[in-house]
């Protein structure tokens, strides 16, 4: 369910009376983005189809530690047309009878299990198709760096260069990558379950 506290957009993010919680949130993701190198910003060619983002609000609100806002620029990948901006899209799942296997396994041989989570998984997956979306609303103000905007007609897009969250085919992206780094690693594929190494 959502916070009611939460902005749905990014005016009402900056109109609320947490904007400057939520100004840090937002020009965090966007550090973090730049750090990744997930795109680069440039005019996009004549033509070229430009993707809508949107900023995404999130309070975290833990038992046991201090409220923290987190801000998250998607795309609105809904707006994508297959054929067009993706050819495919994939989730791996592993198999239930897999992890009933593993579990068996483990209680057996008394391992210890442990899970994690891939931080910003999904913006880890390598692009090769220019994909344009448009610029976050904010981008200008904190990120010094930014080029010169152009006069209208003409503007500015970031050129991704890895997924972002929400894109159709980031899931298959970041499961090319994470194949590509446990093959490297010395991991084999199981024949019977693709998600397992």
């Amino acid at each position: 369910m959502r916070d009611p506290d939460e902005p749905i957009t990014y005016q009402q993010a900056i109109d609320s009376p947490e904007s400057q919680q939520w100004e840090s949130a937002m020009q965090s993701e966007l550090e973090t983005l730049e750090e990744n190198d997930t795109w680069t910003i440039t005019e996009p060619p004549p033509g070229a189809r430009v993707l809508r983002g949107k900023w995404v609000y999130k309070i975290k609100r833990p038992s046991n530690g201090p409220i923290r806002y987190k801000a998250r620029w998607v795309v609105k990948g809904f707006e994508q047309i297959y054929g067009q901006d993706y050819d495919q899209t994939f989730a791996g799942v592993v198999k239930a009878s897999t992890l009933k296997i593993l579990w068996a396994l483990a209680a057996t041989q008394d391992w210890e299990i442990e899970q994690m989570d891939a931080v910003s998984a999904f913006t880890q997956g390598d692009i090769k198709d220019p994909i344009y979306v448009e610029m976050p609303p904010g981008y200008t103000t904190w990120m010094p760096d930014t080029p010169t905007i152009p006069p209208p007609p003409r503007t500015l897009a970031c050129l991704l260069f890895k997924a972002l969250y929400s894109l159709k085919q980031s899931v298959i992206l970041w499961l090319k990558k994470i194949q590509t780094t446990f093959r490297k690693l010395g991991f084999i594929l199981l024949h019977l379950d693709k998600c397992v190494y």
